[in-house]
């Protein structure tokens, strides 16, 4: 049972638009048969020996998710990147766009950038609305720490 699954690989020539080549394999006999299975994808040269990762990533990696809420407690929000940012992976994007649009010069680029900015905002603010809902506790860590850049934001 479970769904089949496929592999595609698109390759694109500097600055185009439209792949130059696109590769895609049948799995076999592969079939994702749980809703929370993980899969590992490497790139790597023929030949080369590619490491899993270890087992201890590959069980965390099980438990995240999207939902904020499927969590059993609130705990880690005050050490690491979280004891300055809420939303430090958010802001890792944020940091990555800003970068791409002043290397880029792009007015198309610049465009992006705003609504990838305003669609992590509502989206951090959506977040927090159900935290706080559902852990008290949340409120007084939101009021002392940054949303995204620590003084700023």
């Amino acid at each position: 049972g479970g769904q089949p699954a496929i592999l595609q690989v698109a390759r694109f020539a500097p600055n185009a638009t439209e792949p130059t080549e696109v590769l895609t394999e049948d799995l076999g006999s592969l079939r994702f048969t749980e809703d929370l299975e993980v899969v590992v994808i490497a790139l790597a040269p023929e030949g080369a020996e590619i490491p899993l990762p270890p087992a201890a990533n590959i069980a965390a990696a099980q438990g995240a998710s999207p939902d904020v809420l499927r969590t059993d407690g609130l705990t880690g929000i005050d050490t690491g990147l979280y004891r300055f940012m809420r939303h430090p992976i958010y802001t890792g994007v944020l940091i990555a766009v800003v970068g791409i649009t002043l290397r880029s010069g792009s007015w198309v680029h610049v465009a992006i950038a705003v609504i990838t900015f305003l669609y992590f905002d509502r989206k951090a603010a959506w977040e927090e609305g159900q935290l706080r809902d559902h852990y008290p506790a949340y409120g007084a860590y939101a009021a002392q720490t940054a949303k995204f850049l620590p003084g700023l934001w």
